[in-house]
């Protein structure tokens, strides 16, 4: 018998990043840094530091997972091998035998892991599975070895390979990196930057913001982060977008989650601030995004550009595009139910909130924050995201927002597409319960350019006035 393809699963991670929080707030004092330094994390917030490190002989394989086939389970993958313990070089040997987890795709790059052959030995630098996988829980894990009752461990000792173009000076660790290239050859001409996680980047065909002239001369750009939340976002609006001269509007896709206390992701926004990239463009800011004479790129200079015309080739506007049905979701939107009682609102995300509102207000930026969509089946449904926040949790979010929108007149935009999921979308406008498929994402677009158009034209009459 042979296990098949399956999600990893487990309860949903339980330890808040306090620490990074504290940081991104400026609440870390001088004591703060005179601490031990902690064992480096990766970007799903594994210490990477071994419980156990043992001499192993590779003895089988699971099936390496297809990149084409994680595009609804984001753009990583891992993997299963068998291997025959030789010598326990640190800790003591679990058994004749274990079971380890690599990474087989990262950045939808295979690993060079899943070249080792059957027979040759390595050194593995192991942490117990059970430690590892709540944080792991959303990443796709090819197992088709015979089912066995093997000790299981995850591999931190990997050297994990990124693309070519996000190595060195484009290094920023985690996936925003490689839409930061477009944003900064765009960036005198760059009037509207749509942001958010996964779900936004699905939801998204920027192309349609700002009509022809963002076809003629793009104007627009779309900047995704998956699995992260406000964390990335603050320091983002902090040293990117402040310096754009044209910008006129940032669209935050708002996801529920990001002010619920019980969804804990934060260590990819860690690992971005600590990339070398990122500390590169901090540090050279004044280079980096130096105004450039001349006018705006047309969408054919775009594709010819040395730097992004492959990249724009393969997802412009840092789209994802085509993504088609193929089953219903209404059974996710059902299995999440399990969840209610679990949201608690964390006030501290929510004050990430604020400060990204008030550095783009000095500025005269406008932000609109829109409410992503979710499956229609959890219109009627008391949970209302696959995070667990429910119906009172998801009213008190629009509700603070609605709010925002009188402490920062004219500036700040709250608009709830979703409605609680009564958002006008259907079944097969979803690939799962909160990632759209293409005729999804056009609808959706389509809708927040029509509000914010709107919004423009009233701004326009009270100035009249």
């Amino acid at each position: 018998m042979t296990a098949v393809e399956r999600p990893a699963s487990g309860p949903a991670a339980r330890g808040v990043a306090l620490a990074f929080t504290a940081a991104v707030l400026g609440l870390a004092g001088p004591a703060a840094a005179q601490r031990k330094e902690r064992a480096p994390k990766d970007d799903f917030g594994i210490t990477l530091e071994p419980k156990v490190r043992l001499s192993c002989q590779l003895l089988a394989k699971s099936k390496t997972p297809d990149p084409k086939a994680l595009e609804l389970k984001y753009d990583e993958g891992l993997v299963v091998y068998e291997y025959k313990v030789l010598q326990a070089l640190q800790g003591s040997a679990p058994g004749p035998k274990v079971r380890v987890t690599h990474w087989a795709v990262r950045r939808k790059l295979i690993q060079p892991v899943t070249g080792r052959k059957v027979g040759d030995t390595f050194i593995l630098c192991l942490v117990p599975w059970a430690e590892v996988q709540p944080k792991l829980k959303d990443v796709c894990i090819s197992e088709t070895l015979p089912v066995g009752d093997l000790p299981m461990f995850h591999d931190v000792g990997q050297q994990v390979l990124l693309p070519v173009d996000e190595r060195g000076r484009w290094n920023y660790a985690v996936d925003i990196g490689g839409r930061l290239k477009p944003l900064i050859v765009l960036r005198n001409q760059l009037k509207l930057v749509v942001v958010g996680d996964c779900q936004a980047w699905f939801a998204n065909n920027t192309e349609q913001y700002y009509g022809q002239e963002n076809k003629r001369t793009p104007v627009a750009l779309g900047v995704w982060q998956e699995r992260e939340g406000l964390q990335i976002w603050k320091p983002f609006v902090e040293d990117y977008l402040v310096h754009l001269p044209k910008l006129e509007w940032v669209v935050l896709m708002w996801n529920p989650r990001y002010v619920n206390a019980t969804w804990t992701y934060g260590a990819k926004a860690a690992a971005f601030l600590r990339s070398g990239g990122y500390q590169y463009d901090k540090q050279r800011a004044a280079e980096v995004f130096k105004p450039v004479a001349g006018p705006p790129l047309t969408t054919e200079q775009v594709l010819a550009n040395p730097l992004i015309g492959g990249q724009w080739r393969r997802s412009p506007y840092n789209e994802i595009r085509g993504v088609k049905f193929g089953r219903s979701a209404r059974g996710e939107a059902l299995s999440v139910q399990r969840k209610f009682g679990t949201y608690r609102f964390d006030p501290a995300n929510w004050a990430l909130l604020e400060s990204i509102a008030r550095t783009l207000a000095q500025r005269k930026v406008k932000l609109l924050v829109v409410m992503e969509a979710v499956h229609p089946e959890t219109a009627h449904l008391k949970v209302k995201d696959k995070s667990g926040v429910d119906e009172a949790g998801y009213k008190d979010q629009v509700a603070r927002l609605k709010a925002m929108e009188n402490k920062y007149p004219g500036l700040f935009f709250c608009y709830d597409f979703n409605n609680g999921g009564d958002n006008g979308l259907a079944d097969e406008d979803f690939g799962n319960i909160d990632h759209p498929t293409q005729t999804g994402a056009v609808k959706i677009t389509r809708a927040i350019e029509a509000y914010r158009l709107k919004i423009e034209q009233e701004l326009r009459g009270t100035a009249k006035r």
